[in-house]
């Protein structure tokens, strides 16, 4: 399994983890947009710091990395009634931005 693999495996049960934790313990859901992007952020940068990728490359890997797991678990938050349609758009695409600015900080640049 390749690294970029892992870490949208990671991602996914991470962001499918916080809104099903949310109904439980409801105060975890003030935290949610927090999760949503910090999720991303930080696993875009481990996954950038294992990998020998940099620049342009790391960012839009880094962006399917924060993206399609928000998007998951984004669809999980609306079946359970947490989050407007909207937050659908705005939560997938802030998550993405979020995995690769941490991907192109994780990446510290490479050439």
């Amino acid at each position: 399994m390749s690294s970029f693999v892992f870490w949208m495996v990671v991602s996914t049960l991470l962001q499918l983890g916080h809104p099903a934790l949310a109904t439980v313990v409801p105060s975890i859901g003030s935290a949610a947009g927090l999760l949503g992007v910090g999720i991303p952020l930080v696993v875009g940068f481990l996954w950038a710091r294992g990998d020998t990728v940099s620049g342009k490359m790391a960012f839009g890997r880094g962006f399917l990395l924060g993206w399609v797991p928000a998007l998951i678990g984004l669809v999980l938050a609306f079946g359970l009634g947490q989050v407007n349609v909207m937050v659908l758009t705005l939560g997938g695409v802030s998550s993405g931005v979020a995995g690769g600015l941490g991907a192109l900080v994780g990446g510290r640049g490479r050439s």
